[in-house]
C-alpha cells in the first residue's frame, strides 16, 4: 500500500473515532443555542428553548458576603444573572460594564446578580484583591435554564420571570440600546 493511502485510511479511521464526540456537540449546540460575539450584546431573541419560558425556581443563590438568597424572592423585578468565574479572562474584562450598566440605569429597578459556581472560599479570596460593585453569588449547581456551553454567559429575566434574553461570551453591557432593553423591561 502506497504511503499516501496509507495516511487516507488512517484520516479516515480518525474521523469515524470522532463522530460521536461530534454528534454529542451538536445535539448540546442544538438544545441551547446562543448569540455571541465582542461589542454590544444582541438582545434579540434567539433560538432556545428557555427564552420566553418560565424560569423561576426553589434555586438558593449564597452571597459571598454572607447569606442566602433565593431566586423566586426576585419576581416582580427585572434581572440581569451573570454566570462568572475568578479564572475567567473575558468575564473579568465583561464585569466593569455591567457595573456602568447598573449606574447607567440610575433608578430603575434592575436586580444584577453575579454568580459562579466555585467554591465559596475561591471567590471570597479572589473579592479579597478585586473589588466588584455588584452583588457576588455562589451556586452549588446551575439549573438548566441557566446552563451554557461557556462563560460568561448572561441572562436577562423579566418581572414575570420569563427568560427575557441570552448572551454567550464577552459584551459591552454598558451600551445605550441595552439600556433602553432594560427600561422597557421594567415598564411593562
Amino acid at each position: 500500500m502506497k504511503p499516501l493511502s496509507i495516511l487516507l485510511v488512517l484520516v479516515g479511521l480518525l474521523a469515524l473515532a470522532c463522530q460521536p464526540e461530534k454528534k454529542a456537540a451538536e445535539d448540546n449546540r442544538k438544545s441551547l443555542p446562543y448569540k455571541s460575539g465582542l461589542g454590544s450584546p444582541e438582545l434579540g431573541k434567539v433560538n432556545s428553548p428557555f427564552i420566553d419560558a418560565y424560569v423561576m425556581r426553589d434555586w438558593t443563590l449564597t452571597e459571598v458576603e454572607g447569606g442566602d438568597d433565593n431566586l423566586m424572592d426576585w419576581k416582580g423585578e427585572v434581572i440581569v444573572l451573570n454566570v462568572w468565574a475568578t479564572w475567567c479572562g473575558p468575564c473579568l474584562t465583561e464585569i466593569p460594564s455591567l457595573e456602568r450598566l447598573d449606574s447607567l440605569l440610575g433608578d430603575t429597578p434592575v436586580r444584577f446578580a453575579l454568580v459562579s459556581a466555585e467554591e465559596p472560599a475561591v471567590v471570597k479570596k479572589f473579592l479579597d484583591d478585586v473589588r466588584i460593585g455588584l452583588p457576588v453569588y455562589t451556586a452549588e449547581e446551575l439549573p438548566p435554564a441557566f446552563q451554557s456551553q461557556g462563560i460568561p454567559a448572561t441572562y436577562i429575566i423579566d418581572k414575570q420571570g420569563n427568560l427575557k434574553s441570552f448572551h454567550l461570551g464577552y459584551a459591552q453591557w454598558d451600551e445605550p440600546q441595552v439600556v433602553g432593553y432594560l427600561k422597557g423591561l421594567t415598564s411593562l
